[in-house]
């Protein structure tokens, strides 16, 4: 603090001490220096519509409502009280959780015509970084999946949801989701992220520590593979992680993603975070309106930074993934978007 001349505002001066609690995982490659801040619940800033403070001791919330529909009884710039029915208190972070293994799969299971609202905020949950991508995101959604085979999520609304809708993490076969409308996230609509060996050598005495299955051998088969993502609709995705988008894949294979339209976000729609294993299609896709908070990449973004030893390729050990194939899509990169294909190594 720089000197002060005047006793009576000396007077009025603090020491006060930041405790960060929580949170320091959701970055991905990390920066050396600050970046962008977010402070909540701080009364004086409650200055625009959504935002909100709570006042713990007196156990009262105050909110600035974002109403401004005549029918709604408010006009422009003094919007009309939220309804008494209008206010939930979210405290669950997953909504429905499906475990089983690569060994052991949960079989032919399916979730239709459900609507998923109103999962609790993961922007302070343990975040990770997945492959060689730019990305960090938890391991968790509103249906979060482990170890499946012929799993099907079809016909189902996600909305307002402040977290993730659907990840599904280490073993997959022929997961589908189809038809399903997603809108107002907090984060990604779906995630994908496989495991591979912890081995670093080729009898295992060099490994990773217990429990990162992050080495470069995936020929287990621990990954997502043929999953089937059709006809989706989604719009206004990442809404609080702008390190988001409407699908995101990591360690995964085979991936078809076909006839779904995406708009309105703050980064890519589709981003794959490495060239693992390969063999995927993305074809008849409409993709706009993205990168709008961030001015980079394009709607369709990819890394392939990290080699992976896989057996799809030729049925022999390779690191050198089956082809990708990308065609009949309409993206428009738009928002200072740099391209709409964004291939970096």
């Amino acid at each position: 603090m720089p000197p002060v001349e005047d006793e009576h505002v000396l007077d009025e001066c603090h020491e006060a001490t930041l405790q960060f609690a929580r949170g320091g995982t959701q970055g991905a490659e990390g920066l050396g220096y600050a970046e962008s801040w977010y402070v909540e619940n701080v009364l004086e800033e409650l200055d625009s519509p959504g935002e909100w403070f709570y006042n713990a001791t007196t156990r009262t919330l105050f909110y600035f409502p974002n109403a401004t529909h005549e029918e709604d009884g408010g006009d422009v710039g003094h919007p009309a009280p939220p309804a008494s029915s209008g206010f939930v208190a979210t405290s669950l972070q997953v909504l429905i959780k499906v475990s089983g293994s690569h060994q052991h799969p949960v079989r032919d299971l399916a979730f239709s015509g459900l609507t998923l609202r109103d999962a609790a905020s993961t922007s302070f949950s343990p975040h990770g970084l997945p492959s060689g991508g730019d990305w960090a995101l938890p391991r968790q959604a509103a249906i979060s999946l482990t170890g499946t085979d012929g799993v099907r999520i079809a016909a189902n609304l996600f909305t307002h949801l402040d977290g993730n809708a659907i990840f599904a993490g280490g073993s997959h076969r022929r997961l589908a989701i189809e038809s399903n409308e997603f809108a107002w996230l907090g984060g990604s609509a779906i995630a994908l992220w496989g495991e591979t060996s912890p081995c670093l050598n080729s009898n295992c005495t060099v490994a990773l520590p217990k429990g990162v299955p992050m080495g470069p051998d995936g020929r287990e088969g621990t990954q997502p593979m043929g999953t089937t993502v059709l006809g989706n609709l989604a719009r206004e995705i990442g809404i609080w992680q702008k390190q988001s988008s409407f699908f995101f894949q990591a360690v995964s294979a085979m991936t078809t993603l076909r006839a779904n339209v995406v708009f309105n976000g703050p980064r890519a729609a589709l981003n794959f975070n490495d060239g693992f294993g390969g063999g995927d299609e993305i074809a008849q896709n409409l993709l706009l309106n993205m990168c709008r908070e961030s001015s980079d990449h394009g709607p369709w973004n990819s890394w392939d930074r990290v080699p992976y030893i896989t057996t799809l390729r030729t049925g022999r050990p390779s690191t050198l993934p089956l082809g990708r194939r990308l065609h009949h899509n309409f993206i428009i990169a738009n928002y200072h978007a740099q391209e709409a294909v964004d291939m970096l190594r």
